[in-house]
């Protein structure tokens, strides 16, 4: 675009000479409608410096498609952000909004307001020629009614203070060891429900493991066989009534009554259970024995009895 410069004649009359000063005349920021510039992209800006541009043309130029048009381009990556349409744009926007409408002002003497104008009027334009009919106005959805909040008043004190605090009234204020006191109890309530949904039984306690075999031990009448359909029994008996068992929005899943059976020991997890206790009482009772004197004695005639002292 052809501009001209306006030049002012200014006579040095301190001198009493007859010399003219021809100073320029700074230009108006252009405004006129007519005269600006549609720009699409910031690649069409004149002069633009490459580091002024948006990620979208940044990428358009590095792109192996840049001999493509660019408004064939449908991927959002490679869209202009057109920072000289936007009155106001996001903070991670700013610097370059800043950097692209003071390059418009400042270089082509165009007012960074005009386009943000033209902007929202051309499209709307551009919109309504490609229908070919007049868009109908959309009225807008009305917001549901909120509910009414409730505030209550949470009286505690703190080193003998009074302090009062006015909260809704589904919240309340407690203090910081109780509700510590109660995750714990929640943790060990949830880690009692895991632990009876488990695939098999499975542990690593040397005390359990022995309050298992001695509980064996002292009904040698119960079999084994008849001993892991006994125990999940007992337990679901005993805490059925606690609501350990119950669904509710307390637990986040239902308690599962085949992982709850599985999760009980076998009677072949329960035999292995009684040989490694005979097993440990062998080894205690070796190395209760070492360096003591041992007797032995027999009958000699059936040879049968055998004691130790």
């Amino acid at each position: 675009m052809e501009r001209t410069r306006r030049l002012r004649r200014v006579s040095d009359a301190s001198n009493g000479s007859n010399n003219v000063v021809i100073t320029p005349v700074p230009q108006a920021l252009n405004s006129r409608a007519g005269l600006r510039p549609r720009f699409r992209y910031c690649t069409e800006i004149n002069g633009l410096p490459d580091e002024y541009r948006c990620d979208g043309c940044v990428r358009f130029q590095n792109s192996r498609h840049s001999h493509k048009p660019r408004d064939q381009f449908t991927s959002k990556e490679l869209q202009c952000f057109k920072a000289w349409t936007h009155k106001t744009v996001k903070k991670n926007k700013y610097v370059h909004w800043k950097r692209v409408t003071d390059f418009i002002e400042t270089n082509l003497h165009i007012a960074a307001e005009s386009l943000q104008e033209d902007s929202d009027d051309d499209n709307n334009d551009d919109n309504n020629n490609e229908d070919g009919d007049s868009v109908a106005a959309v009225a807008p959805t009305p917001l549901p009614n909120k509910q009414q909040i409730n505030f209550e008043d949470n009286v505690f004190y703190v080193e003998g203070e009074r302090f009062c605090i006015s909260v809704p009234s589904t919240h309340k204020i407690e203090h910081r060891s109780d509700i510590s006191r109660w995750q714990r109890g929640y943790d060990i309530l949830m880690n009692m429900r895991a632990k009876l949904q488990q695939k098999q039984y499975m542990t690593n306690s040397i005390f359990s493991q022995t309050l298992w075999a001695i509980m064996l031990a002292a009904t040698p009448a119960l079999p084994l066989s008849a001993a892991q359909y006994l125990f999940p029994l007992v337990m679901l008996a005993f805490f059925k009534d606690t609501g350990l068992f119950d669904s509710n929005d307390l637990f986040d899943t239902d308690m599962k009554t085949k992982k709850f059976v599985t999760s009980f020991p076998s009677d072949w997890v329960l035999r292995q259970h009684i040989w490694r206790q005979a097993t440990r009482d062998t080894i205690m009772l070796g190395n209760n024995l070492a360096d003591k004197k041992t007797y032995l004695a027999c009958d000699k005639e059936t040879k049968k009895a055998l004691g130790i002292s």
